[in-house]
């Protein structure tokens, strides 16, 4: 059997259409949020560019728990969006994986440096901490195939989860375990009905 890309969850493309329907918007709707624009202006625009990114985002958490595997289902037509924002091999992409790991260094360290007296401060912290880790992780160890629920995680979000990783932590916890418990299971997967 041939799965196409349209054969994928309604789900899994609701999340990828609606980020890039989000970064679209957010590309051409400067001019919404320019100091001329009224508030009322801004407040639409800002609240429609919101809602999409938010619906987005929580449907991209319900794929990553739901279709943790979808990454090894190949299409006969490509992914549309894995075509076009598959890059992780080239020098590009791992020079912006290093310059990523070092930015957070640096931020880690102004934070420490600055003081942790504040709530605010060790959440933000905390936050950089795991992003770090995770970015060392993804620059010298993730593979797609040894890691299909990370590789999910980033082709389900368009690559910009990886700027939310802490709060996706809860998601690819548990769709890593949902995935090694089905590949254990069935050994292969086969569909990928809703």
């Amino acid at each position: 059997m041939t799965i196409e890309f349209k054969d994928f969850p309604m789900s899994y493309r609701f999340s990828q259409g609606g980020i890039a329907l989000a970064l679209v918007l957010l590309t051409f709707s400067r001019a919404a949020f320019s100091q001329n624009s009224p508030p009322i202006v801004k407040i639409v625009a800002g609240s429609i560019l919101g809602l999409i990114v938010l619906v987005s985002l929580a449907v991209s958490y319900y794929v990553i728990i739901r279709y943790p595997y979808l990454s090894l289902v190949q299409t006969s037509d490509k992914d549309y969006f894995a075509k076009h924002f598959s890059m992780s091999g080239t020098w590009l992409f791992k020079l912006i994986k290093a310059l990523a790991v070092a930015v957070t260094a640096i931020m880690i360290v102004s934070i420490i440096t600055g003081g942790v007296d504040e709530m605010r401060k060790v959440l933000v912290l905390i936050y950089m901490l795991i992003m770090f880790a995770f970015l060392i992780f993804l620059t010298f160890i993730y593979d797609p195939d040894s890691h299909p629920t990370i590789a999910t995680f980033i082709r389900a979000t368009l690559g910009i989860g990886v700027l939310l990783f802490p709060l996706f932590l809860p998601a690819v916890l548990i769709g890593s375990l949902r995935c090694r418990w089905l590949l254990d299971d069935f050994g292969d997967v086969t569909s990928v009905s809703e």
